[in-house]
């Protein structure tokens, strides 16, 4: 059977995984189009950019691409443009999305944050239709697992979410877009909970009269470095606030480091110096 011709589109390593998987089961990519690399500059491994690249693989932006050009597929995979409604259209089968949290009730921005702030027992990942509403089109699939979010951080439920995000792409790809099977759910638009850019940088402020808990709270749910965190507002300053929990863990890892580099010190002594 003929296998697929895509656009891609996507930003994080994550990406860079799923487009060699599809390339190793023999799509045809048409076009990589990139978003925001220049805001991950602390990655250290290869981005989308680098491995098109090495792979011969078009790069282009959005509106270099020819609309009246049909392609089966148009895959946006942690793409963080809207897709233009003439990109959408150049899909004959199918434009999707992989958002990384479960729609409706954690739609756009600060979807690992808020599940925290809503001490959630469970997150997931989300493969969407794409119409001109953001992560507002059918659903195709969920992947939904337990989390323990009162004991972790926005970064901690990303690198879960994210890895669970390439399961669903595999199980989509081998079991709906090569058999062309495309299902579709509408969502059930009481339960949209859309949050825009400004909303979470407003949900990161920390009430200045806020309790202990409160305060942890917040920080553990907006503990995402490089990014600021959660903070205070004094005298027009931002005040960042480490989550206890962070403190403990950086502390344990100093001293597990440090007990290693003692302990063979000690030994290297031992076994080198003459009583």
């Amino acid at each position: 059977m003929t296998k697929p011709k895509v656009i891609f589109m996507g930003s994080k390593p994550g990406a860079v995984a799923v487009l060699r998987f599809l390339l190793e089961r023999g799509w045809s990519i048409d076009a990589v189009v990139v978003s925001g690399e220049n805001e991950y500059n602390w990655y250290s491994d290869e981005t989308l950019t680098s491995f098109s690249n090495s792979r011969g693989i078009r790069i282009s932006t959005q509106e270099e691409l020819d609309s009246s050009e049909s392609v089966d597929y148009v895959l946006s995979y942690m793409f963080r443009n809207k897709v233009k409604k003439e990109v959408l259209g150049m899909a004959s089968k199918a434009a999707v999305n992989f958002h990384a949290a479960p729609l409706p009730e954690y739609g756009g921005w600060a979807t690992y944050n808020r599940a925290i702030l809503d001490s959630a027992n469970s997150f997931g990942v989300t493969c969407h239709h794409m119409i001109d509403e953001l992560d507002a089109g059918p659903i195709l699939k969920i992947r939904r697992f337990p989390i323990e979010s009162n004991n972790m951080t926005g970064k901690d439920l990303e690198s879960l979410a994210q890895i669970e995000m390439v399961k669903l792409f595999a199980d989509l790809v081998i079991n709906n877009f090569e058999k062309w099977e495309i299902p579709s759910v509408s969502q059930n638009p009481q339960e949209k909970n859309y949050v825009n850019f400004e909303e979470m940088q407003e949900l990161k402020i920390i009430p200045n009269d806020a309790d202990h808990d409160t305060e942890q709270l917040k920080a553990r749910a907006f503990w995402f470095p490089p990014h600021l965190g959660a903070h205070y507002v004094l005298n027009f300053k931002k005040i960042e606030i480490v989550p206890d929990i962070v403190k403990k863990k950086i502390a344990s890892e100093i001293d597990s480091n440090l007990y290693s580099t003692y302990y063979n010190e000690i030994l290297n002594y031992l076994y080198s110096t003459k009583f």
